[in-house]
């Protein structure tokens, strides 16, 4: 799979990541952070970026748990989202 780089050392490139690796990844964080079904992913980070790739889909993905969906962080519409998201 290509995954893009942000560019910060000069001009965007594609960077090749193995499936395995997004999927190790993800059971890493998933097991660290004990994310579940019980929990909400606030999905910010862009998804052709490896945060948004790894924290926002795959990790979603594979611990079962809800994402909400940004078209770009604001921190009001983050805010809104929290509030609405949060359980009483």
């Amino acid at each position: 799979m290509l995954v893009f780089t942000s560019g910060t050392s000069g001009k965007q490139k594609a960077a090749e990541i193995r499936h395995k690796n997004i999927y190790s990844a993800s059971f890493i964080y998933k097991n660290w952070f004990d994310v579940g079904k019980k929990d909400v992913n606030l999905g910010i980070a862009p998804f052709f970026h490896i945060t948004g790739l790894i924290f926002g889909i795959s990790l979603s993905v594979i611990s079962h748990s809800k994402i909400v969906l940004n078209y770009r962080f604001t921190p009001e519409q983050t805010l809104n989202d929290i509030i609405k998201i949060k359980p009483p």
